[in-house]
């Protein structure tokens, strides 16, 4: 008798890498850190026992051979902290996954740390003016990175006035809100320009 096979059609397929899946998050700097994560929505099969964000300013693609951080283990999303950097430096950063077959990357993101100068703004007088004194002052709304040793206002008739070409009124050190009362203007009719400032020990 006869013997015969018959057979299905055929179908195909490959195996998976076995590498993590993952993306970096939203990156954001201030003059001396960065705050970046990723999220990684496959292990690949295999449990992630590193994970982190590497970071470089020559390499456009870093990788653990260069600069990194790590926080914890596992799939999921997870954010970090990249301390003591430089100010105004470009950074390369991309968050990463390790697992026993090996280490995965996300995307890359690029960021420049501030410039380590306060942010101010001034304080509108209104009508807090007469012809003798000004009640004005500001807001150090961030120290750059670093201790706000001074604040105040600089005043004077030509507009822009800094502290190098006009005069001042020191308020104290700090962040936050101060006021300042300017006192000996002339009680003319002249236009005075007010500018808050903060210097900080950058």
């Amino acid at each position: 008798t006869d013997v015969t096979t018959a057979y299905g059609n055929q179908v195909s397929f490959k195996t998976t890498s076995g590498l993590p899946v993952l993306t970096t998050t939203a990156t954001t700097a201030t003059s001396k850190t960065i705050s970046s994560g990723g999220n990684i929505t496959s292990d690949g099969g295999y449990t992630i026992t590193t994970r982190g964000v590497c970071y470089s300013t020559t390499n456009s693609n870093p990788t653990i051979s260069d600069g990194f951080v790590t926080n914890g283990t596992g799939t999921g999303a997870y954010i970090c902290t990249i301390t003591n950097l430089s100010i105004s430096t470009t950074y390369y950063v991309c968050a990463f996954a390790t697992n026993s077959i090996g280490t995965s990357y996300g995307n890359v993101q690029v960021i420049t740390t501030g410039n380590g100068l306060p942010t101010v703004t001034t304080t509108d007088p209104g009508e807090n003016i007469t012809s003798t004194s000004i009640a004005t002052g500001g807001n150090v709304t961030d120290d750059g990175g670093f201790t706000v040793t001074a604040r105040g206002v600089v005043y004077g008739t030509l507009p822009y006035p800094t502290l190098a070409n006009a005069s001042k009124v020191v308020s104290g050190s700090g962040t936050g809100y101060f006021s300042a009362n300017i006192t000996n203007i002339s009680p003319v009719d002249n236009t005075y320009y007010i500018r808050a400032y903060a210097t900080n020990s950058n």
